[in-house]
């Protein structure tokens, strides 16, 4: 008896192991979907999504390289189509951003949007 309450006691530090680290996973497939910026103009509103059919995010993370704005996104908690923590709005500091960048893995970030340099207005990339 002793000897399975070890087992089972392994198995569930296993798994709540394997919860805990799945949402410091970084998600390569985000997407930008809607955005809103702020009436100062200092702050965007991003809406985001995920290209595969399974999966959310919970967390971003950014950081100012020049005039781009890099996005790191985090996956929810609980594997890949575990909910646990999803967030798929995200406010985010743009005030002397040109662009915005998302990670996509190996080192490579890819513009997501950009800030038309006529007309100052926010646009998607690709």
């Amino acid at each position: 008896m002793k000897k399975a309450l070890y087992v089972l006691a392994a198995l569930l530090a296993v798994g709540a192991l394997l919860f805990v680290c799945s949402g410091f996973a970084r998600r390569t497939d985000v997407y930008a979907g809607t955005f809103e910026l702020s009436e100062d103009g200092k702050t965007m509103t991003l809406h985001t999504g995920v290209m595969s059919s399974m999966g959310y995010t919970r967390a971003l993370r950014t950081e100012r390289v020049g005039t781009t704005l890099r996005c790191t996104f985090y996956a929810a908690f609980g594997g890949l189509n575990s909910r646990i923590g999803a967030q798929n709005v995200f406010d985010i500091p743009v005030e002397g951003c040109t662009e915005i960048a998302f990670f996509r893995g190996g080192g490579v970030w890819t513009p997501a949007l950009q800030k038309d340099p006529a007309t100052g207005e926010w646009i998607r990339c690709g």
